[in-house]
């Protein structure tokens, strides 16, 4: 019984780098730009709970900040305007190679757009 106990505890306190483990790495999707035109963008979470995003894939990033993840739940506080010190926070689920995400409480409309996004595995 102790054994199980033991391994029960464990488990519960990894569940939530298990999670973050399945957030990392590059994910890519297209939005509406401000002149109609779709724009591909890719956003990289970084293991370290960093984030960096590069809208038109060209290699730089206009926005960075960092993420924290908590059970199904992921929030981005941006370290630059328009959204800084305006935390964000999205629920998500991940089928295979895409994520899913839907704001939950996103005070930033630059950010919020539409209140979901749906990005693939890069």
């Amino acid at each position: 019984m102790k054994t199980l106990s033991i391994l029960f505890v464990a488990v519960f306190f990894s569940l939530p780098f298990l999670t973050q483990a399945q957030v990392e790495g590059k994910w890519t999707s297209e939005l509406l730009g401000e002149n109609g035109e779709m724009l591909t963008f890719i956003i990289d979470f970084k293991k370290d709970g960093s984030y960096e995003v590069d809208f038109g894939k060209d290699g730089s990033y206009e926005v960075k900040g960092n993420y924290v993840v908590t059970g199904n739940t992921l929030t981005f506080k941006d370290d630059s305007e328009p959204c800084e010190g305006k935390p964000g926070t999205w629920a998500y689920v991940i089928k295979g190679t895409t994520l899913s995400l839907t704001a939950k409480d996103e005070p930033c409309p630059a950010r919020k757009g539409t209140g979901r996004m749906v990005m693939n595995k890069a």
